[in-house]
This record gives structure tokens, sequence and C-alpha cells, in this order.
């Protein structure tokens, strides 16, 4: 699946301009996986935009500087039209990736530099969390889903 049909498959139910700005940061996390390049902020602002998207599922609005982990952290906590998929599963997943991004110095400072797994780790769970999210907002199903992961994965080799 290439940038323009995920988009347009997000976009279904999606904001169009939060689907953009989720797309763009996985694809500057692909390029950085295969280019070995650490320490850019493109996780941050991946969280940072989901956190945006699972706002406006779960409200109809979402806001424009969202408070990321009180969001997630408060979300499995309390009861959500939400499914448990999204208000656990994802929620945990991004509150990890969120987590390398502000500890393990990939957009601040932290006590332990970036290293090649850190970046594996959060490629694989944006992967993971677009394949989830493609999964709730469409009609693709789980194995739909995981062969167009599986390609997006072999093209950054």
């Amino acid at each position: 699946m290439d940038r323009e049909a995920l988009e347009q498959a997000l976009s279904q139910q999606l904001p169009a301009q939060l689907v953009r700005d989720l797309v763009s940061s996985f694809i500057e996390m692909r390029h950085d996986v295969a280019s070995k390049t650490l320490g850019r902020t493109a996780p941050g602002k991946f969280v940072e935009t989901l956190v945006q998207i699972l706002e406006y599922l779960e409200t109809g609005t979402f806001t424009q500087k969202p408070r990321v982990d009180r969001y997630l952290k408060g979300l499995e906590n309390r009861s959500s039209i939400l499914n448990d998929d999204l208000r656990l599963c994802v929620s945990r997943v991004a509150r990890a990736m969120y987590t390398l991004r502000n500890k393990r110095n990939i957009a601040h400072k932290g006590d332990v530099d970036p290293n090649q797994y850190d970046l594996m780790f959060l490629f694989n769970a944006g992967q993971w969390i677009l394949a989830e999210l493609l999964r709730q907002t469409s009609n693709y199903s789980v194995p739909r889903c995981q062969d167009h992961e599986r390609a997006k994965l072999s093209s950054v080799s």
C-alpha cells in the first residue's frame, strides 16, 4: 500500500490533515530506519498526532497541542467509546514509543544514547499502530493490513 492509498483509506473516517501528519511522521521513521539515522523527532510527532486521532475517534474533536502522556494514561483508565484494541493496546504501545522518544535521547537529552534497536522498535510499533488504525477505520481485515505492512517493511531494506 503506497502513501496515497494509505491516506485515502484512513481519511474515510479521520480528518485528512491528521492522517497526512501521521503518515508523514511514519514515513520519516521508515526513512530513518533505512538510513540508520538516529535522534530525530518523527516518533514524537507520530504519537502526538495519534493522540489527536484517538481524541477525534472518542469525542469528534481534537486539541491542537495534546497533553500526550496524560491523555494516553487516562484513556486506559477510564471508560470510553473506543474499543479495547484502541483504548488499551494502542495507547500502551504509543506510551512506550513516547517514553523512548523522551527518555532515550531521541528528541530530548537523556541518559542513554539512542540506538538502532530503539529505532527499529519505534518503526515497528508505528507500523503496528497504523495497521490497527487501518483495521479499525476501514473495511480492511487483519491479514490484509498485515500483508500491506509486510510489503512496506520489505521496501525499507
